[in-house]
C-alpha cells in the first residue's frame, strides 16, 4: 500500500474524503468536517463554505488532547471519545479516531440547521468505518 505524507496511506485519504463528502451531502447544516492527525495536520477535508482547514486541524488537535487531559485529571476513565462545543450559531464536535495504524481526529462544525444528534451519529459511522474497516498498516 503507498504511503504519503510519512505514514497517511492513500487509501486512508480516498475513503476519508469520500465519507466527508457524503456526510456534507446528506446533513444540511454542516459548514466544514475534517479528519486530521493527532497533531493537527489535514488529511481529508469537505467544505460546504469557506473555512481554513489548516487552523480547523489545529485547533481539533489542541481540544482532543485538551478533553483528553481532562479525563484524566477528573479520573474518569482512560478512554476519551469527543469533545461537543456549542454557542448560539451551531456547534463543533471532535471524535477521537482509534484506527492501530495511527490515531486521526475527525471535526465536524455545523450550524444549528444541523441536528447535533444526527451529526454524532453519522460521525460514529464513519470513525467505524475508519477505525475497524479499513485495513491496518505494518
Amino acid at each position: 500500500m503507498m504511503s504519503i505524507d510519512g505514514n497517511i496511506s492513500s487509501l486512508v485519504r480516498n475513503v476519508s474524503g469520500r465519507l466527508l463528502n457524503r456526510l456534507v451531502a446528506n446533513i444540511s447544516g454542516i459548514k466544514a468536517a475534517l479528519i486530521s492527525t493527532v497533531d493537527g495536520f489535514e488529511i481529508a477535508a469537505e467544505c460546504a463554505e469557506s473555512s481554513d482547514i489548516a487552523k480547523l486541524s489545529a485547533v481539533s488537535s489542541t481540544l482532543s488532547a485538551i478533553g483528553n487531559m481532562a479525563m484524566l485529571e477528573t479520573d474518569m476513565g482512560t478512554q476519551y471519545r469527543s469533545v461537543t462545543i456549542e454557542n448560539d450559531n451551531g456547534f463543533l464536535v471532535i471524535m477521537d479516531i482509534q484506527y492501530k495504524s495511527y490515531p486521526m481526529i475527525f471535526c465536524v462544525v455545523a450550524s444549528r440547521e444541523a441536528m447535533l444528534s444526527r451529526v454524532i451519529h453519522q460521525a460514529k459511522i464513519i470513525i467505524d468505518v475508519i477505525a475497524n474497516k479499513l485495513p491496518k498498516l505494518e
